[in-house]
C-alpha cells in the first residue's frame, strides 16, 4: 500500500471512530472505565486509531510543561516550552512562576487524558504526550494563555500547526508572557 494510501486509510478510519462513543481506550489498573471525549478539532490520530491513549492520576506539577504521574514518570508536554523555574544555578525565567501556576491550576491532583504523538520519551526519560483533562487540551490552552512558546520538535509534530496558530493569538493580545517579558 503506498504511502498516500495508508494516509487516506487512517483518515477515513479517523473519521469513522470519532463518531462512535469512547468505550474502548486503554485504560490503567485500577483507573475509572468511564468513557472521556474530546474535542475533534483538536484529536491526534493517536486517539483515533487507539493507540497511545492512557489515564493517569497527576501527582503533582513540576512547572509549566512538565508534571510527575502518581506512578512516578515524568510526563513532558509535546508541542510547547513553557519558561524555566527549576535551574538551581540561575534565577526563574520570565513568567515561569506563572506557567508553573497555571499548569497547576489544570492539572495537579486530577486525572489525565495521555496521548502519544511519536515518540515514547525525550532524551531525558521523560513521556511525551498531548494533556487533556475533560475537554480541555492542556497543551493548547497554556499557549493559547501565553504560559508557554511553541516548540516542534520532529517527529512530534501532529499539532504543529494547531499550536502555531495558539501561538498567533496570544502574541495578537498580548496574554501572560507575550505582555510582561520584555527580551521576547
Amino acid at each position: 500500500m503506498t504511502s498516500l494510501l495508508k494516509t487516506l486509510a487512517v483518515l477515513i478510519l479517523g473519521v469513522l471512530v470519532s463518531r462512535l462513543p469512547w468505550a474502548t481506550h486503554q485504560h490503567t489498573a485500577g483507573q475509572s472505565k468511564t468513557p472521556h471525549r474530546t474535542k475533534e478539532a483538536t484529536m491526534p490520530a493517536t486517539i483515533a486509531d487507539g493507540k497511545g491513549f492512557e489515564i493517569a492520576a497527576v501527582k503533582r506539577v513540576i512547572d509549566g510543561d512538565t508534571i510527575e504521574l502518581t506512578d512516578k514518570r515524568r510526563v513532558r508536554y509535546i508541542g510547547m516550552n513553557a519558561p524555566e523555574i527549576a535551574d538551581p544555578e540561575k534565577p526563574a525565567e520570565c513568567f515561569g512562576p506563572e506557567a508553573r501556576s497555571a499548569n497547576r491550576s489544570l492539572v495537579e491532583g486530577k486525572k489525565v487524558r495521555l496521548v502519544k504523538d511519536v515518540s515514547e520519551t525525550d532524551t531525558y526519560g521523560r513521556f511525551l504526550r498531548f494533556v487533556y483533562v475533560g475537554d480541555t487540551f492542556v497543551n493548547d490552552a497554556l499557549v493559547k494563555n501565553g504560559f508557554a512558546r511553541i516548540m516542534p520538535v520532529a517527529p512530534d509534530i501532529t499539532l504543529a500547526d494547531e499550536f502555531n496558530q495558539a501561538q498567533i493569538e496570544a502574541q495578537a493580545s498580548h496574554a501572560g508572557l507575550w505582555g510582561q517579558c520584555p527580551d521576547l
